[in-house]
């Protein structure tokens, strides 16, 4: 994703670190999903607002030669920076104005891209629409209403300098068009959409060591800047921080991650088969 609507800008250097502090945390929980769901070979994926690609590049491997992966973003540099197999197409699509690749498909996958654009609902729906009979969507988004500060321990004499920066961040992210309570809603428009076998679960990296302070240190890089121009932190405090962070002297935790599944119902002539 990319675009002065968002806030954290693949455009940026920065997000080299955050594709790499993600994957490092949430890839396993992720394709565990795909494991789940027989992902297997000869199947046609769509991974939609791919980033550093580590699950398209998943996915690769999975669906085998005879499949088919095709990676989209609105900014794809960092896609075409890695080397790829055959089997995966790399597109540049804006999702908010461009139909989705041409479908029909096994599996459609989104991480933490919902979550960031008004138009979220229409675009679940093109999701849904794009599906073959019998194929799945998994939508994973971060429910931030959940936890209500980043770290394991609020009663460390650093709380309200950090408890104040992750409220910033918050707040920059909703006057972007973030909703940041929508992830669990996931359930309920799955099968509003017409999926059935919907179900959900939520995941927490409750102590993620050295990735989860590098995925924080690049959140508050790429808001530093107006955190302090809307006077929610100043900049000796966030350099204060950022000190401790680099120190490992705190711990963030992540937002609670909502994994939400739904299948399209099979045709009544495949359901005869």
């Amino acid at each position: 994703m990319s675009g002065s609507g968002y806030l954290f800008d693949n455009q940026d250097p920065e997000a080299a670190d955050r594709f790499s502090a993600l994957a490092s945390l949430l890839d396993p929980w992720t394709t565990s999903h795909f494991e789940r769901l027989d992902v297997d070979e000869g199947w046609r994926c769509l991974e939609v607002g791919a980033g550093g690609g580590s699950i398209a590049a998943w996915l690769g491997r999975r669906v085998g030669r005879s499949g088919q992966v095709i990676a989209t973003d609105l900014d794809t540099r960092w896609l075409e920076s890695r080397s790829w197999d055959a089997n995966v197409e790399i597109r540049a699509n804006d999702l908010a104005a461009d139909p989705l690749p041409e479908g029909p498909f096994d599996l459609i996958h989104e991480r933490l891209v919902l979550i960031h654009l008004a138009e979220r609902e229409s675009i679940l729906r093109k999701m849904v629409g794009a599906l073959r009979p019998g194929g799945w969507l998994l939508a994973e988004d971060f429910d931030n209403s959940v936890v209500t500060n980043a770290f394991i321990d609020p009663d460390a004499d650093e709380d309200d300098v950090r408890t104040r920066i992750s409220r910033g961040i918050k707040t920059l992210l909703r006057q972007r068009g973030a909703d940041l309570n929508f992830a669990h809603t996931l359930p309920r428009l799955l099968r509003e959409n017409g999926l059935v076998h919907v179900g959900a679960t939520g995941f927490q990296v409750v102590d993620g060591g050295d990735a989860m302070r590098a995925l924080f240190r690049v959140n508050i890089e790429q808001s530093a800047d107006q955190l302090v121009e809307q006077q929610l932190v100043t900049r000796d405090e966030l350099d204060g921080f950022l000190d401790l962070l680099d120190a490992g002297s705190v711990d963030p935790s992540s937002p609670l991650l909502v994994s939400a599944w739904g299948q399209r119902p099979l045709d009544a002539d495949e359901r005869s088969r």
